[in-house]
């Protein structure tokens, strides 16, 4: 049995044997034997197991193929996560783009699994075979499992050899370097958020399995006087080995060509061939000046610490970089990107406006920067204008397939306006680039929190507070679930654990006095009213805060006047409206369907 497993042969080798088989769709032919798709003769580039999906999808068209069939037939001698399932249908249907009826070929059956649902037409006649404008650099070529699973690297960050002044470099040239190979579609790199936490003490191999990837880039830097000295290397997780190894001593007005150079060696040693596109966005420089890109790396620094404190010190050094290169795109979009998070810390529209004009200005220098067009998004998705918010997504994604935040914002769009199932393939895209990721992992219990799938909303955060108990996002949204399950004491016990690191005082206020309410404690209710309303004269306090204790009181009269300043403040959470499980009490009264109206959320 053992050994029949072992020679179980794939289903494309299976097919091969068989003879030459061929399937029409649309404009599409796709050739099971010679592994090609392609599209009105062009032949078009998908990665093996991608074709391998669409194969199976194809083969069984009409038919709802579960998930646990799909990732069997496909990944049998490999132990997946259904991440790496969404990620194959997410590169399918942007291959394949939709029909003349603007229906994806794949569809998304809830709950259970995928369906091809376009008409497939076997050809047996030879004649009848299109023939692809054959381009080698496109084709889909055979590669082993182990081929394969060079498409994952982490870039960690490099260790600082001297003074600890310098500790900014490291983390920034490793930060650059991700930049650098996001822009290319056939490999996957772990986020800068997801391997800052290594630092300068880490283990690469160990490192290398906690983050799921094939290939882990190492090696250290030492900025010494004039001149910066690298010592980089390329590891291979599984076998322990050093593939290529390589130092650098040159002085820092050369660091662009430095890592230039880092990031082709890496590509050359991963035999990856790059398109002319590929190529141009792999040695695309942003400054030419040193200084100001010795700034910008400071303010990626600070970004990534994700604090308020941090984010604006980032901002200081994103400031002073343009100063000296008013031209520099990606420093203007670092200011989009920290106004962004000070926006989510702390609810403000003045945020929102600094994020929208530096991640403006960004685009029109660049056009092509995928995270000035998420900000945008993310922007424009608060000041509920949904279909601005939604391109700017979308051409986050198209940019840069391989930006995390670009899919989990998009999923958080997409469930708001209650597209849950779409929701969830994106979120599962972002987790699948980033599986480590607490709030990644958090924003998918919160998407099947809105879907009203309580169960496994519960389950998916116990799963996000196993990697870390404190992590207070995570917890906050869980005692949301444990509310509406009527579950009263999970839920203050959940929101106390976590006012530990978030402080989230005025929520946490508005939270407590919503389960008074429900328990029939009316005076402690009213006291949470009245906190906020004190609370209000210090520090911003969201108005929804106080009409959602208002309408667990079912004084729906307050609550829609607390909603209608919301509405006139551009409360964020007013996004909310369409699918937040708070406000069912309040979906039939015509107040609240007019005010759905008025924030763009109608039917």
């Amino acid at each position: 049995m053992i050994f029949l497993e072992r020679t179980r042969e794939s289903p494309r080798n299976s097919q091969t044997r068989m003879g030459r088989r061929v399937y029409s769709f649309g404009p599409f032919q796709l050739d099971l034997e010679e592994q090609i798709l392609s599209r009105d003769g062009h032949a078009m580039a998908l990665k093996p197991k991608v074709f391998e999906v669409l194969a199976v999808l194809v083969e069984n068209s009409g038919r709802v193929m579960c998930k646990d069939e799909l990732l069997e037939k496909v990944w049998a001698d490999r132990f997946v996560e259904e991440g790496n399932l969404a990620v194959s249908i997410f590169e399918i249907r942007k291959a394949l783009g939709s029909d003349n009826g603007g229906q994806h070929y794949v569809e998304t059956v809830p709950r259970r699994g995928y369906r091809f649902a376009a008409t497939v037409v076997q050809i047996t006649n030879r004649d009848e075979i299109s023939e692809s404008r054959f381009d080698p650099k496109l084709v889909t070529t055979s590669r082993t499992n182990s081929e394969e699973a060079k498409d994952t690297i982490a870039v960690l960050p490099f260790k600082s050899i001297g003074t600890s002044t310098n500790e900014y470099l490291g983390l920034g040239i490793a930060d650059a370097l991700i930049t650098k190979l996001s822009n290319l579609k056939q490999i996957t790199v772990r986020p800068t958020s997801s391997v800052r936490k290594y630092g300068d003490s880490h283990d690469p191999i160990a490192a290398g399995k906690e983050q799921r990837v094939e290939w882990v880039l190492d090696g250290s830097v030492q900025l010494s006087g004039e001149r910066i000295r690298l010592t980089v290397q390329l590891v291979h997780v599984r076998d322990e080995a050093i593939h290529w190894a390589e130092k650098f001593d040159e002085s820092f007005t050369d660091i662009f060509g430095v890592e230039d150079s880092i990031s082709q060696k890496v590509l050359q040693a991963l035999e990856f061939r790059m398109t002319g596109d590929e190529k141009r966005l792999l040695s695309k420089r942003f400054t030419e000046d040193p200084k100001a890109y010795e700034l910008y790396l400071k303010g990626r620094y600070f970004l990534e610490k994700r604090t308020a404190d941090a984010s604006r010190k980032a901002i200081d050094h994103f400031e002073r970089a343009i100063m000296i290169d008013p031209t520099f795109a990606l420093a203007y979009a670092g200011i989009a990107g920290c106004y962004v998070f000070l926006s989510t810390a702390s609810p403000s529209q003045s945020c929102n406006r600094e994020a929208e004009g530096a991640a403006s200005i960004a685009l029109r220098i660049d056009p092509a920067l995928a995270e000035a067009h998420t900000a945008i998004g993310y922007v424009k998705m608060r000041q509920w204008d949904w279909l601005a918010a939604e391109l700017s997504f979308k051409s986050a994604i198209e940019l840069s397939p391989n930006y995390p935040t670009a899919h989990a914002n998009y999923a958080i769009l997409l469930a708001e306006l209650g597209r849950f199932n779409e929701a969830l393939e994106e979120i599962n895209v972002a987790r699948a680039i980033d599986p480590l990721s607490l709030i990644i992992s958090s924003q998918l219990g919160s998407v099947l929190y809105l879907a009203r799938d309580y169960d496994q909303a519960v389950i998916q955060f116990r799963k996000t507070l196993s990697l870390d108990e404190d992590f207070g996002v995570a917890r906050f949204v869980l005692g949301y679930v444990y509310e509406t399950l009527g579950e009263h004491d999970a839920a203050l016990r959940e929101w106390k654990q976590s006012q530990k690191t978030l402080g989230n005082l005025p929520e946490f206020i508005s939270c407590v006095g919503r389960i008074s309410a429900f328990r029939g404690n009316k005076i402690d209710a009213y006291y949470a009213i009245e906190h906020l309303k004190e609370l209000s004269c210090s520090t911003y306090v969201q108005p929804n805060y106080v009409a959602l204790v208002f309408a667990a009181l079912g004084e729906y009269d307050q609550a829609f006047e607390w909603f209608e300043r919301a509405f006139v403040e551009r409360d964020g959470d007013l996004s909310l409206l369409k699918v937040d499980p708070r406000m069912d009490c309040l979906r039939s009264d015509p107040r609240f369907i007019n005010l759905l109206q008025r924030v763009g959320l109608g039917i």
